[in-house]
């Protein structure tokens, strides 16, 4: 009888130890950043996650959404500590919906890797099963290039106001830069201060070097290449053409 009842007893123990452990390890595992969880609603996976404006001290992380979702960076920092960023046009307990996210990750450390997570909608997502990861510039000399700023404006085919439009910016070595367009599709995006790809020093312009925009909104996307020197009114950007202002104002497709 004694032998039946610790027969009994033995897998119950057992069982509650495992479940314990079992608790324990995915626990931990959601702390470290390294569990994929699931994706209960498919319009929240970010698409087209990029990494731009990276500064010694900041860097933003831009993507899309099919479906307007909340949407923000879980954080992990040198010291091991969590920090949230949310979206840049968002305001202290005023978060919106939104299909094209921006999100500043800011009060860094120069030359640190960081990982991260994107909690979009309800869940939180990675990259391949890993956190997403950047480095900030070390930190160069005070004198920086001025450029100016890019400046203009981008409607949809119909004429009317674009909802939502991100601009990303780059030139042939540089790093790249991004801005959110104005609820009226406006958008002025400074250059003061841009990195070389490898951001080791800071990126020289020649005014007849060439630039090159992506303009994604709406679901539309837009190429545009242009000159250094026209950088301060850039014509208007109809979304889904494309344009090269170096040889033409004309849509180039």
């Amino acid at each position: 009888m004694r032998n039946t009842i610790w027969e009994k007893k033995i897998p119950t123990l057992l069982g509650l130890i495992l479940i314990t452990i079992g608790i324990g390890i995915t626990s931990l595992l959601v702390k470290e950043g390294t569990v994929f969880i699931s994706r209960a609603d498919p319009s929240a996976e970010p698409q087209d996650v990029r990494i731009t404006n990276i500064s010694d001290s900041s860097f933003t992380v831009s993507y899309q959404t099919s479906g307007g979702v909340f949407g923000s960076i879980n954080l992990r920092d040198e010291k091991s500590q969590d920090k949230t960023f949310f979206d840049e046009r968002d305001k202290p307990g005023l978060l919106e919906e939104r299909k094209i996210h921006s999100i500043m990750v800011k009060n860094l450390s120069p030359s640190t890797k960081y990982s991260f997570s994107i909690t979009s909608g309800k869940d939180s997502f990675l990259n391949n099963d890993l956190p997403f990861t950047a480095v900030t510039a070390p930190v160069l000399g005070k004198i920086k290039p001025s450029f100016g700023f890019i400046v203009g404006k981008v409607v949809l085919p119909n004429g009317e106001k674009v909802k939502e439009a991100i601009i990303y910016v780059s030139a042939n070595g540089s790093q790249a830069l991004s801005t959110i367009a104005a609820p009226e599709g406006t958008y002025s995006l400074s250059l003061e201060g841009i990195k070389t790809e490898n951001l080791s020093s800071y990126f020289n312009f020649s005014k007849m070097g060439n630039i090159k925009m992506l303009v994604l909104g709406d679901g539309k996307t837009s190429h545009v290449r242009l000159f250094a020197k026209e950088i301060n009114s850039v014509p208007t950007i109809v979304l889904s053409q494309n344009y090269d202002f170096t040889i033409g104002s004309a849509p180039s497709s």
